[in-house]
């Protein structure tokens, strides 16, 4: 880049390493004040020396100053950075990050093209370690300095890692680095490895990607997610699988399970929502432990706590036998519960079951808290957080995470004029059944989908005044994709299982049934990338 010279501010992190000797570019000198000019960088260009110099401290925390005097060296935006370790070991990594700084936007200028032989010079001091394609400008390695080379964010420009060859930056001694933005600022970190670039994929079904079958539906599932023992249904078009191929990320978890409630991240429940799996919290970190590797999370939940299972069968039964007051009034009275315990937590007696749809819970108090897990033999006792608690704990355990929040997308068109079929059954005595939604219905149940997202939203909200990196993921793209809707459908109406289970009605609706297909999750991992 060749903007006007511009200072930004940036934040820099260490790596701890072994005290084994590595790199060792220059000595430095005793430790105690380092003022300008910093003599760990030569001249290269038009800066006489380094014009930002990362100091090591002690205690592995950087310190980042900067000589006024010294300019970029190719007279725009280009900085030449010095490191000197003043601890008592060796560092593997830093990483320097700087929010809208592009300091990772290396284009082909580095100090290398100023080495002997380059574009932009005539040689400098100890540019012998410039290789052939470092001097003819091939990035990021032209930007590298004697002994160092760069991880990059696929994700941002604002941050990079720089890493040290053999055994790291041993104590006491000095290198150097160029990048493309300029140091005013620092915020510390002193931690394993540099940039974070783990990613753990949490939540319910629609972050699982239950559901996402393609044009001819066929849907393919992770090994092991969809057996008689663990029906997580975590499947090949989810949106973590697709942001994992998009972030070229290599260190990837995903523990998202059809089914899951707020109390599968917190607590042993089983059956579905967790299956024979853990809490998915631990997939982080244990608890009171931290996984500071992880540089991403995404989840999708609340849904199965405000009992859309229940009230999106309960309405398809309904609209076979009933009145559509009766799909109303289920629907409020089912979610009030729901948007209570995402809001505020508490106490809760959870009623495992196979089926999602069968899966309860209601608030457990006082003598409850005591006799319930007796008297109701396979219920499960669980305290858990609030959907804000939820984040923070995230962050807790994955402090150097971006948490992102999928929300749900809405189901029916905006406006709906006409009944909506959502599926077709034939019983086994050759009944038909043409279960639909009418606009009242339709309109209710959008409206409970747009609270739910309400609330999350203002869980994340109450979160991020924390000063957690945290936000929602909204599916705006979803519009007129939605079921009954006038273009292509990226939600599933309703699916039926094979006829043999056709005595019950309520038990042959399947559980890919209202989730999106392969091109909801394809537009789910679009929103996702948006929100990076």
């Amino acid at each position: 880049m060749f903007n006007a010279w511009h200072r930004r501010a940036l934040c820099v992190g260490v790596a701890s390493g072994v005290t084994l000797i590595g790199v060792m570019t220059g000595s430095a000198s005793a430790a105690g004040p380092v003022t300008a000019p910093f003599t760990e960088c030569p001249k290269v260009g038009a800066a006489p020396s380094c014009d930002i110099l990362l100091v090591v401290n002690p205690d592995q925390t950087i310190s980042v100053l900067g000589d006024s005097s010294v300019g970029p060296y190719d007279g725009s935006d280009d900085t030449l950075v010095g490191i000197v370790n003043n601890s008592n070991a060796a560092i593997n990594a830093v990483t320097v990050s700087g929010s809208n700084s592009d300091l990772a936007g290396f284009d082909g200028d580095g100090i290398c093209t100023y080495a002997a032989g380059g574009a932009n010079g005539s040689g400098f001091t100890g540019d012998s370690y410039c290789t052939s394609q470092q001097v003819a400008g091939n990035d990021p390695g032209d930007y590298a300095g004697p002994g160092t080379s760069f991880t990059l964010d696929p994700s941002s420009q604002d941050d990079v890692e720089v890493d040290f060859a053999g055994n790291g930056l041993a104590a006491g001694n000095s290198t150097y680095f160029s990048l493309e933005g300029a140091l005013t600022a620092a915020v510390v970190k002193a931690r394993k490895g540099g940039l974070n670039l783990g990613y753990i994929a949490m939540g319910d079904s629609y972050s699982s990607g239950e559901g996402a079958i393609d044009s001819n539906g066929n849907v393919t599932f992770d090994i092991g997610t969809d057996t008689s023992s663990d029906r997580c249904h975590r499947s090949a078009p989810a949106y973590a699988h697709q942001l994992q191929a998009a972030l070229k990320v290599s260190d990837f978890k995903f523990v998202a399970c059809s089914g899951a409630l707020l109390a599968d991240f917190v607590a042993k429940v089983g059956k579905a929502g967790q299956w024979t799996e853990g809490p998915q919290l631990n997939e982080i970190a244990a608890d009171g432990k931290t996984n500071p590797g992880t540089g991403l999370v995404t989840l999708s939940v609340g849904g199965n706590d405000a009992g859309f299972p229940q009230i999106m069968a309960h309405c398809v039964i309904v609209g076979i036998y009933n009145s559509e007051h009766g799909c109303t009034s289920f629907a409020r009275s089912a979610a009030a519960d729901g948007f209570k315990l995402l809001s505020n937590g508490g106490s809760i007696l959870v009623h495992p079951d196979s089926n999602p749809v069968n899966v309860t819970w209601s608030f457990c108090t006082g003598s409850c808290r005591t006799w319930a897990p007796i008297l109701r033999h396979g219920d499960v006792l669980v305290k858990v957080p609030s959907l804000a608690g939820l984040y923070e704990e995230i962050h807790s355990r994955a402090p150097n995470a971006r948490i992102r929040v999928l929300l749900y997308p809405q189901l029916f068109p905006d406006h709906p004029s006409a009944n909506c079929t959502v599926g077709t059954f034939t019983s086994i005595g050759h009944i038909t059944y043409r279960p639909h939604l009418t606009p009242t219905e339709m309109t209710e149940l959008n409206a409970l989908g747009a609270q739910l997202n309400q609330t999350i939203s203002a869980q994340v909200d109450a979160a991020r005044q924390s000063g957690i990196d945290i936000d929602t993921v909204p599916v705006s793209g979803f519009s007129g994709h939605g079921i009954c809707d006038s273009g292509s459908p990226w939600i599933n109406g309703v699916i039926w299982n094979t006829f043999l289970h056709a005595f019950s009605i309520l038990s042959s609706i399947s559980v890919f049934s209202f989730h999106p297909n392969a091109l909801g999750q394809a537009a789910f991992s679009a929103a996702m990338q948006a929100k990076l």
